[in-house]
């Protein structure tokens, strides 16, 4: 169950955990020297805390413009979306898709191999870019609220985990609306687990309203798969997520060097996690 309050700083309205976000524990820790942060005792999950309201995120994600930079780079852009269909026909079922957090949907307009397809969003101003260019209806508001009563086959959530209030929540909604044998597909930020991060050379910052993305909760790849597993998923895939959308050859051997790497060792030291998850087989 959300456990958290409402407060006020100054005209910006925050949000005040009393719980994890990530599992719903309830033993978590100030992280010392950086105490807008806490590092939850179970599942290992740190995030911001306080943080700002959902309201005020929705707020956030729906000014004009926010998308313009996606809209100047809708090439690219497809290019990064293909390689994530590539990487999604690894494990993904035939049939439906629910895309949770599909931003202006252009990778619904992609996502050709499946049938039915729905996609929800937050932002007043996605929605309505989607409808304008794709042609495609994406239901505004966050999921947990949305009246969707159909299962899916495989639900997406690229790089929405860190962005929700609390992920428990989000994934619980996951789990009512996967169908029996779907796939979960999450890619999130892997910003504690970078050698900047390991090295000190780098260092979360606190949440402002006026920075280019507002990120509540900060992953490694163990605390994402025991956010998972709390939430009664198994994972069956753990990988990295070829997020970038530049050209640069660099980043392309980066991607596969570090992904050799995590292979070899265990250790993603990649800006991204990939996570394929299942529900268990149903008790007999």
């Amino acid at each position: 169950m959300a456990s958290s309050a409402l407060a006020s700083t100054g005209n910006q309205d925050v949000t005040l955990e009393t719980s994890c976000p990530g599992c719903s524990g309830p033993s978590f820790r100030v992280i010392a020297g950086q105490d807008f942060l806490s590092h939850c005792d179970d599942c290992g999950m740190v995030f911001d805390n306080p943080r700002p309201s959902a309201k005020a995120i929705k707020s956030y994600y729906s000014q004009n413009g926010k998308y313009d930079h996606w809209l100047a780079n809708l090439s690219r852009r497809e290019q990064l979306w293909q390689r994530r269909l590539r990487k999604m026909r690894q494990h993904s079922k035939s049939g439906s898709l629910l895309d949770i957090g599909t931003g202006i949907a252009q990778f619904l307009s992609l996502a050709q191999d499946y049938s039915p397809k729905l996609g929800t969003e937050v932002s007043s101003i996605a929605v309505q870019i989607a409808a304008e260019r794709y042609g495609i209806r994406v239901f505004e508001g966050d999921v947990e609220s949305l009246p969707i009563t159909q299962r899916f086959d495989n639900i997406t959530c690229f790089h929405v985990l860190e962005h929700v209030q609390r992920p428990a929540m989000l994934l619980a909604r996951c789990r009512e609306l996967l169908a029996r044998n779907g796939r979960l597909f999450i890619a999130v930020p892997n910003d504690l687990g970078t050698p900047r991060t390991r090295l000190g050379l780098r260092r979360l910052q606190p949440i402002t309203l006026s920075g280019e993305e507002i990120h509540l909760s900060h992953f490694t790849p163990n605390s994402l798969r025991a956010v998972l597993n709390r939430a009664g998923f198994s994972v069956a895939y753990l990988s990295l997520d070829p997020y970038w959308d530049t050209p640069e050859r660099k980043e392309f051997l980066r991607y596969y060097g570090m992904g050799f790497l995590y292979r070899v060792t265990g250790i993603n030291l990649y800006s991204t996690i990939w996570a394929v998850a299942t529900l268990p087989p149903p008790a007999i």
